[in-house]
């Protein structure tokens, strides 16, 4: 395959060097890491020393042997180590930038660190996101009993406040022992209305 033309690295230095940022979900993002990852070496080098927006960092991650994929998202905090890595590394050369100062490559830096934070902030949320379910609480017709149920009305527990409070507890919520006790007291309010919460179904109470 032939190498790029001067006049190619010039129409992609022009549509990348106007962005701000990269989003990892845009289509254009998507298409890009699909062409990065068809590409032979001699092209991968010849992008990365030609000083494009984004487009240069993405082709030296790849040269190092990194799947763009695999650099730019993992998902949760079993692959938190993956990003520090990458950022401290991009940190070093940062600094080394900074000693030179060489503008052009500490921004081209600066835009791939932002890209990184991005995606650490997409791929944390979608692993808080992941495995939550609904369950609701709700005053039963018998004064101070409660139930609790999933999301398909099969029962979990009931029980009087203090029984529910500790089995709630025992449930994987985002909501600490305040919000709980708030909890019972809106289901309190609502008389036998369903007060739904979100509860990580891996480890559901019983």
């Amino acid at each position: 395959m032939e190498k790029f033309s001067k006049q190619q690295l010039d129409i992609m230095r022009k549509a990348y060097g106007t962005l701000s940022r990269m989003d990892p979900n845009s289509p254009t993002y998507k298409k890009f890491v699909k062409f990065l990852g068809k590409l032979p070496k001699d092209q991968l080098k010849q992008l990365a020393n030609a000083k494009i927006k984004f487009v240069s960092m993405l082709a030296k991650n790849r040269l190092r042997g990194e799947s763009v994929n695999e650099a730019v998202s993992p998902k949760g905090w079993n692959m938190s180590k993956k990003f520090i890595t990458i950022l401290a590394r991009e940190v070093k050369n940062l600094q080394k930038y900074h000693r030179q100062q060489n503008d052009e490559d500490f921004l081209e830096v600066v835009d791939y660190m932002q890209l990184q934070l991005d995606m650490i902030k997409k791929n944390i949320k979608e692993s808080v996101n992941e495995g939550l379910t609904k369950y609701t609480i709700k005053l039963t017709k018998t004064p101070g009993w409660y139930l609790v149920h999933d999301k398909n009305g099969k029962q979990k527990f009931e029980g009087d406040r203090k029984f529910v409070t500790k089995h709630l507890k025992k449930l994987k919520t985002r909501m600490g022992s305040h919000q709980l006790k708030s909890l019972i007291q809106v289901a309190d309010k609502y008389k036998g209305k369903g007060v739904t919460f979100d509860v990580v179904e891996s480890t559901g109470g019983k």
